[in-house]
């Protein structure tokens, strides 16, 4: 089977044991990638502008700036998808 394209996935958690959970789930995809993680939500813009994921997974809870409006900022970005996790 021949995959086209990978689905590329930006992960964005203020705790990296369910990122690397996250990567781990991941990795056994092979249409799926992780191509960038984020600890916070400033992070999360910065690198969602340089990576440019099909699919962003985001905590809405974290303590420097929260994954709801993160998620709109990216969402006005041209984000395809956007998934909320918890």
């Amino acid at each position: 089977m021949v995959i086209a394209r990978q689905i590329k996935i930006l992960t964005v958690d203020d705790h990296p044991i369910l990122r690397e959970g996250i990567a781990s789930i991941i990795q056994g995809e092979k249409d799926m990638v992780v191509v960038a993680e984020a600890s916070n939500g400033r992070e999360a813009t910065e690198v969602f502008r340089s990576k440019h994921p099909d699919v962003t997974l985001m905590d809405l809870q974290m303590p420097d700036l929260n994954g709801i409006s993160r998620l709109k900022e990216i969402s006005g970005k041209g984000a395809p998808y956007t998934s909320y996790t918890r």
